[in-house]
């Protein structure tokens, strides 16, 4: 829709005042009020591997290696693909499913006793050493996503990843539990790479 007062929009969402909102974010137009937007947990990890970058992406594209990982979370089933760039690059994409029975009652009422998460590592090498990439994580009928950057470096005794990003949950009421909930989920999943890595990259 056309802006009244001839100025564009740079959010590319139309304000029902004629007012445009330098912010981003909107007004509710029965209120009368600004209606901000939920904010989003900050995610920071680091995990170390016994071994060079360029061993542990290649472990990372391992399609078995994946399928152990996703069994050693804890995961009823999965799908998984990986597909390999011509630029050496690598996307991983897995499919899993996982009880909630050990979930809090609360996270149960949301997703119900079985919850579906789709994930997609995206991988490149980005010279000397280094990969660079991004994850995103979404579960099946639940507004709950997980975005971050990927780097994987040389460290003391190995190699170094570091996962950087943010955890949103979309759920009136009960966001922010939800995504302390999906925060602690992704620190146990990476401890459980780290081990499993380490014992594949040491046998």
């Amino acid at each position: 829709m056309a802006d009244p007062t001839g100025v564009a929009d740079p959010t590319g969402v139309a304000d029902p005042t004629g007012v445009v909102d330098p912010t981003g974010v909107g007004h509710d137009a029965s209120a009368g009020s600004p209606h901000p937007k939920a904010a989003a947990m900050n995610l920071s990890e680091m995990i170390s591997f016994p071994a060079e970058p360029d061993q542990v992406a290649e472990l990372l594209a391992d399609p078995e290696f994946v399928r152990a990982r996703c069994a050693a979370t804890g995961s009823l089933d999965s799908e998984v693909d990986v597909s390999h760039e011509d630029s050496g690059g690598f996307t991983v994409t897995t499919t899993r499913t996982f009880p909630t029975d050990s979930f809090p009652a609360f996270a149960r009422s949301a997703v119900g006793d079985r919850l579906t998460v789709r994930q997609e590592d995206r991988w490149e090498p980005a010279g000397d050493g280094v990969w660079t990439g991004h994850t995103t994580v979404s579960t099946v009928g639940v507004p709950a996503r997980v975005e971050a950057r990927l780097r994987l470096a040389a460290g003391v005794g190995g190699a170094t990843q570091t996962i950087e990003g943010q955890i949103s949950a979309s759920i009136p009421f009960l966001g922010g539990k939800i995504e302390e909930m999906v925060h602690e989920q992704v620190t146990e999943a990476l401890e459980v790479e780290r081990r499993l890595a380490g014992e594949w990259l040491t046998r």
